[in-house]
């Protein structure tokens, strides 16, 4: 879904044209990461439960505020295939 609002987006914004080809490659490369990534945070998790004190070992990240003239944006989404819908967040620093 995300490749085909990119498609929309450029062609309306940009005036860029993209074959059906690219709008699946697109698509394609976006599922293989998304698989990629789950696979990293599923062996970490595991990591986690099999050795709980490497939490306290690890390193400490803490949030920090950017920088004059910088922002952060968070953005996130969730999916409900019991409710069939899906839902956003979004917020800034």
């Amino acid at each position: 879904m995300w490749s085909l609002w990119k498609h929309r987006n450029l062609k309306l914004w940009q005036q860029q044209k993209e074959t059906c080809l690219q709008v699946v490659e697109r698509a394609r490369h976006l599922l293989d990461d998304w698989r990629t990534t789950q696979d990293v945070i599923s062996h970490k998790a595991t990591n986690i439960l099999a050795h709980p004190n490497s939490l306290i070992h690890g390193p400490v990240i803490e949030w920090t505020k950017p920088v004059y003239g910088r922002y952060k944006c968070n953005i996130d989404a969730s999916f409900s295939d019991s409710l069939n819908m899906v839902g956003i967040g979004i917020s800034h620093e």
